[in-house]
């Protein structure tokens, strides 16, 4: 009967140990997942500043075009032509700008959308260990009261 108690007392023993190591891979994890939550509101607020940026660019964008003189309206002539071609100019710019800032959105949402992803794979872990390191407890204190 001592054997017995002795041995239970044992595998009580290795099994709050083993509830410990999970509790504590779990808060380390929780650690990382914060991190990560971290990171997304960053890149949420970055993201929907830039969105701004491109809605405000539009807007100049087609402001610009506005500029530019139709018919017999306004500049005649080459005067027309000029002011028609640094119009041009500076929507060719304002289009590289908007092309290379709507490819850096795209790239900010698909790193947003990785890291949601992680953090919601991070969190189901974390639940996980806890709720094996709940079992490991239970079954750790049956043993230990034997």
């Amino acid at each position: 009967m001592d054997k017995e108690k002795i041995a239970a007392h044992a595998r009580g023993q290795n099994m709050r140990t083993q509830a410990l190591q999970k509790q504590s891979a779990a808060r380390d994890l929780s650690g990382k997942q914060i991190a990560i939550e971290h990171k997304i509101e960053r890149l949420e607020k970055a993201l929907s500043s830039l969105s701004k940026d491109l809605n405000h660019a539009n807007t100049w964008k087609n402001e610009l075009l506005k500029l530019k003189t139709k018919g017999t309206s306004g500049f005649h002539g080459s005067r027309r032509d000029k002011a028609n071609d640094n119009v041009d100019q500076a929507i060719d710019k304002l289009n590289s700008w908007l092309d290379a800032h709507k490819e850096n959105k795209e790239v900010m949402t698909k790193k947003l959308r990785e890291l949601q992803d992680q953090s919601q794979n991070m969190h189901s872990k974390v639940l996980a260990l806890n709720n094996e390191a709940t079992v490991l407890f239970s079954s750790a204190a049956y043993f230990l009261n034997m």
